[in-house]
C-alpha cells in the first residue's frame, strides 16, 4: 500500500465522491461497492459550508426585485 499524505487521501476522496455525484445512476448496484468503500474510509464526510446568511438574503431580494420589474414591464405592454 502506498504511503499517502492526509491531503492526498482527502483529494482522492473528494474526487471519488464528485465522480459518484456526476453519475447518471449514482445508486446503481455496480457502484454500491465503491460507496461502501468510501464509507469505510471516511464515514462522516464534511458537508459543504453554507453561504453567509446575508448573501442568500441579498440574492433572494435581487430575484424579487427582478421579478417585480418584469411584471411591471409586462403589465405596461398589456395596457398598450
Amino acid at each position: 500500500m502506498p504511503n499517502l499524505t492526509g491531503r492526498e487521501i482527502e483529494q482522492l476522496l473528494l474526487y471519488a465522491r464528485g465522480k459518484l455525484e456526476e453519475e447518471r445512476y449514482p445508486y446503481a448496484p455496480a457502484l454500491m461497492p465503491v460507496r461502501e468503500m468510501l464509507e469505510k474510509v471516511d464515514p462522516n464526510p464534511k458537508p459543504e459550508p453554507l453561504p453567509p446568511r446575508e448573501a442568500v438574503r441579498a440574492e433572494l431580494i435581487g430575484h424579487a426585485e427582478e421579478a417585480a420589474i418584469i411584471y411591471c414591464a409586462a403589465s405596461a405592454e398589456a395596457r398598450g
